[in-house]
């Protein structure tokens, strides 16, 4: 399977880039700039951008932020949060709308 939104060791300031002149709701996922073990989605919102954390809890699965519920995998992650709001503050109304996908030369 083929993930398409997945861009793997690409910055923050890349991911904004990338996201600059898409519209609302658009996302990929990149490994998190702090920790290689975790994840971050980098999402277009109203004000500019979001860059949530993806952790990975080898007891629970993956979470997104703090206070999401656990999911066996980012797929299945960005598949419930393309049909769902987002459980971050502030962003309540967002959902993941459109991937940004990676181009292969």
């Amino acid at each position: 399977m083929i993930i398409s939104w997945y861009h793997g060791s690409i910055g923050r300031v890349e991911a904004e880039r990338l996201l600059e002149n898409q519209p609302v709701g658009s996302y990929l996922v990149r490994v998190s700039e702090s920790n290689s073990k975790d994840y971050s989605l980098s999402l277009k919102n109203q004000s500019g951008y979001l860059h949530i954390k993806i952790v990975h809890q080898p007891a629970d699965g993956f979470i997104l932020g703090q206070f999401s519920q656990p999911f066996d995998s980012i797929s299945s992650m960005i598949g419930f949060y393309k049909s769902n709001k987002l459980p971050i503050r502030g962003n309540e109304n967002l959902k993941l709308l459109r991937p940004m996908i990676v181009e292969v030369l």
